[in-house]
């Protein structure tokens, strides 16, 4: 049993947002078969948060991470991490993202749009993936996003490569290329203001999955690590650098970065790659 739009005209999948507000919006029946499917969704997604909290793995080539950069994937399968839980409040947020990726497939369907290959397993130079699913014949990657992340997809500036910190086109591209399609979509909703969007890639934004999956075997397999990911950037006018913003959520910032410095500002803390002038601010030293 899958989903299924309650319309009996097909849907254009550029409609999708605008029908998915309206489902809410006006007064409307509800398909008992789709509330089935969406209560056993969430009931999936929370048993296995609960059940089964997950360990990142990020060592494993696989179609989820193709996109993400070359020193980022080199340093995850030569230098792990060592392997450790979870924290709770990352967990949470998984559980949270996958309760809300649940209830815009639940409104989709509502909404008349049709359902199908969720979680669709599919394979390019035997690196395998699962794409989330299509809506109305067309591959969709369903997200839940920051307020932050959310502007980069609902402005379009997600489509720069400097921009795609997590990978996500080459993601999508590695499933529209595996099945032969031109287009795909990211549906996301804002976690914080309930907005939704839908950004549309095609031949001109994608990558050739299949070329980036064999260079990548190639790469992994070097002795030293390629390039840094991103410059760093100036701080200030004294002098100081920083690294990007992107580099500061990163595992390996203090691998990449031997000199790296921490400074604590009221609202935001600075990692200083080069420090000509001193901070009048305190100096931290998180754990790398």
């Amino acid at each position: 049993m899958g989903w299924r739009g309650r319309a009996t005209i097909m849907k254009s999948i550029d409609t999708l947002v605008n029908d998915m507000y309206h489902v809410l919006e006006e007064e409307t029946e509800v398909n008992e078969e789709h509330m089935s499917l969406f209560l056993k969704g969430i009931e999936e997604v929370v048993r296995e948060a609960v059940s089964s909290p997950r360990r990142e793995n990020n060592s494993t080539l696989r179609m989820s991470n193709i996109g993400k950069k070359d020193r980022k994937l080199w340093l995850e399968k030569n230098r792990p991490k060592k392997s450790s839980s979870t924290s709770g409040q990352k967990l949470l947020m998984y559980l949270y993202g996958g309760i809300t990726e649940e209830l815009s497939l639940y409104l989709v369907a509502e909404a008349g749009h049709t359902v199908t290959d969720q979680q669709k397993e599919v394979t390019i130079n035997g690196i395998k993936g699962h794409m989330d699913c299509k809506i109305d014949g067309e591959v969709v990657d369903v997200k839940s996003a920051s307020a932050f992340g959310f502007r980069k997809f609902s402005d379009g500036t997600l489509l720069r490569k400097d921009k795609d910190s997590f990978g996500y086109i080459g993601q999508l591209s590695g499933y529209i290329e595996a099945e032969g399609d031109e287009v795909g979509h990211f549906l996301v909703m804002n976690k914080v203001s309930g907005e939704l969007c839908l950004l549309t890639i095609d031949d001109m934004d994608t990558i050739n999955a299949a070329n980036r999956i064999t260079h990548l075997k190639s790469m992994l397999t070097q002795d030293t690590e390629p390039e840094l990911c991103y410059p760093t950037v100036p701080e200030g006018k004294a002098g100081n650098m920083k690294i990007s913003t992107d580099c500061t959520y990163c595992a390996y910032k203090f691998d990449c970065f031997d000199d790296l410095r921490v400074f604590k500002y009221s609202n935001r803390w600075a990692y200083l790659s080069k420090v000509v002038k001193e901070p009048l601010v305190e100096e931290v030293y998180p754990n790398g």
